[in-house]
């Protein structure tokens, strides 16, 4: 493809964008609380690149269903939220809310999916951040997860994740070889006692996708 055919392009998806959000805006207008157009349009806003919009629209999803997360399709809409502003907070540099989303996503998925190609890519880009960090037994039973989900599946995202899950856990693993790592409890890992988003103990050369 030419350079101009893909320059083409990337105005054709903004346009569509641009236009996909007019139409979610005036939705919204008439049904604020539509937690479908609300997640949509945090997709839609995250494309364009207005990062504070799409975490409060994923943060509006959350907030209504968080407890009403009853049956699947509600649970697959909260999961989807948490898991796109995980992955917010992971591109504005706030990695410990990005670790805390991701975790919330995996929780809420309902038990049909906890086996699915989008359970593996939770788990592998909870690895991921928790490689960064604190590379230890979290990261690797995050990513070791990832890979047992995702390795069965045959589809070709599937094999791609399923690569790069196993390139962390080498990663990984030759830190724990290397270094003197003790064992780290889910309590300590969930303290906001100090400030892992700006001083991360490790960076990984390959962040998540």
């Amino acid at each position: 493809m030419s350079a101009r055919s893909s320059r083409a392009n990337a105005e054709t998806r903004r346009h569509d964008a641009l236009e996909a959000e007019k139409h979610l805006d005036l939705a919204l207008k008439t049904q604020p609380n539509d937690t479908e157009a609300l997640f949509y349009r945090a997709i839609n806003s995250s494309y364009l690149g207005n990062v504070p919009s799409a975490l409060d629209d994923y943060n509006r999803v959350i907030g209504h269903l968080r407890t009403k997360s009853d049956d699947r399709v509600t649970s697959e809409l909260l999961a989807r939220s948490y898991f796109g502003a995980a992955q917010l907070w992971w591109e504005v540099n706030r990695k410990g809310k990005a670790r805390d989303r991701a975790r919330d996503a995996i929780d809420a998925l309902p038990a049909s999916l906890s086996e699915s190609e989008e359970a593996g890519e939770m788990h592998k880009f909870l690895g991921e951040v928790r490689e960064v960090l604190r590379p230890g037994p979290l990261a690797i039973r995050s990513t070791s997860t990832a890979i047992r989900i995702l390795e069965p599946i045959t589809s070709e995202r599937a094999r791609r994740l399923t690569m790069e899950a196993k390139q962390t856990l080498e990663r990984l693993r030759l830190v724990q070889a290397n270094t003197s790592i003790t064992q780290i409890d889910e309590g300590a890992e969930e303290s906001d006692s100090t400030d892992d988003d700006l001083n991360p103990p490790h960076q990984s050369a390959h962040p998540p996708q």
